[in-house]
């Protein structure tokens, strides 16, 4: 059908509205989660703590709430389901059936709210990017009925492109509504996660971006292997999801008790470690960064809901800032910006998805060290895939 044609059909045009009432009400949606979770978060946190006299947080009470939330994970996996997926396994699903799961939406979000509440080293992202698409994909049904499209009797008004572009844009709305009250909740500023006016670049600083590079390519590579690994692990004890769930909370809780840092996704504390982070004892950097790469898998095949790509960004960049350590006068943004690129590229699969990333989470002034990572990254990646290609075929042959 023409343009044209459309433009003379008066249901465009109540499509058209719907779509944007939809497109606010996942906006909306996205927001409220946010909102809830960080005043969940806040309660257990920091009002629990204050009204016990509590200064600083005791490991006692990280054990006690990692556990309990372990339980109560074990306890949501066992009576609601493994809800939400993982970001890859919904895409996997859209593809196959072009849509995304809508009937698991409150489930998904319940365990995902206990899960980032007790402080699970994971991101708000999948469950945001399971609400956006689920509720696109309903949003999608509505308006293919107003558009009197069936499935035996196809609208103009309605094709499979229009409901794929629906889909994105729905999840679009969803992420943007995420970044929008991170910006107005002082989680993002102008230099994303980072003070960008502690930092002037220098030509030489693209040197050291690679060997930063190269420790976020090995922390992705290590976690997609382990990730991998436990994987087996779980499929083993999915009968037991209430034990499988406070085994991981009670593991998490004994490492979140040694070191805090890797409580939590992680990307609040980057500013602090971009700041003060010379001042602190490089093998407790160390350790916490290892720690915090190692516990994601764990959390994710204990049956904890939340998204890998902040807590992975920030376990690099903790790990890479240790390079300013041994490099007299090097800016820690420099390998912290140049490792998140890298892990980010590795674990995403896209270089274009990991560099408009870094645009919007690190100071534009680190444009280069992105760019170099993600370069690195790219030429790792095809050369393993041609000499795993070259390994195969000679099996073949």
């Amino acid at each position: 059908m023409r343009a044209s044609h459309w433009l003379m059909q008066p249901r465009f045009y109540l499509l058209l509205l719907v779509a944007l009432l939809f497109s606010a009400l996942i906006g909306a949606a996205a927001g409220l989660f946010w909102v809830v979770l960080y005043a969940g978060i806040d309660f257990v946190w920091e009002t629990i703590p204050a009204a016990l006299g509590f200064e600083h947080i005791q490991a006692w009470y990280i054990l006690l709430i990692c556990t309990a939330g372990g339980a109560l994970v074990g306890l949501c996996q066992r009576y609601l389901g493994d809800h939400p997926k993982e970001m890859k396994e919904e895409l996997r699903e859209f593809r196959a059936h072009k849509r995304f799961d809508t009937a698991h939406i409150p489930q998904g979000m319940i365990t995902s709210f206990i899960s980032l509440s007790a402080g699970a080293s994971l991101g708000p992202e999948a469950p945001l990017f399971g609400l956006s698409g689920g509720l696109s994909s309903l949003a999608a049904d509505q308006l293919r009925r107003l558009s009197g499209s069936t499935a035996g009797k196809p609208s103009e008004l309605w094709t499979p492109r229009i409901h794929r572009v629906l889909l994105i844009a729905g999840i679009a709305v969803g992420l943007f509504a995420f970044v929008r009250v991170a910006i107005a909740g002082g989680v993002l500023g102008e230099g994303g996660f980072f003070d960008a006016s502690l930092y002037e670049f220098s030509w030489d600083h693209l040197f050291w971006a690679l060997p930063a590079s190269v420790i976020g390519i090995f922390a992705g590579y290590l976690f997609l292997n382990l990730h991998r690994m436990l994987r087996r692990w779980a499929a083993a004890y999915q009968h037991v999801p209430f034990w499988r769930g406070l085994v991981g909370g009670a593991i998490f809780g004994i490492a979140a008790a040694l070191f805090p840092l890797i409580l939590f996704s992680g990307q609040h504390s980057l500013h602090d470690i971009q700041v003060h982070g010379l001042d602190m004892a490089w093998t407790t950097l160390l350790l916490s960064g290892l720690l915090k790469l190692l516990i994601v898998p764990v959390l994710l095949n204990s049956g904890w809901k939340g998204g890998t790509f902040l807590p992975l960004m920030t376990s690099s960049a903790i790990l890479a800032m240790l390079i300013s350590f041994v490099v007299p006068g090097l800016p820690p943004l420099v390998p912290m910006t140049a490792a998140m690129a890298a892990i980010a590229a590795i674990t995403l699969g896209n270089p274009i998805i990991a560099l408009l990333t870094m645009v919007t989470l690190a100071p534009i002034s680190t444009i280069g060290m992105t760019l170099v990572a993600i370069a690195l990254s790219l030429l790792v990646t095809r050369t393993a895939a041609r000499l795993e290609k070259s390994a195969v075929v000679p099996k073949s042959a």
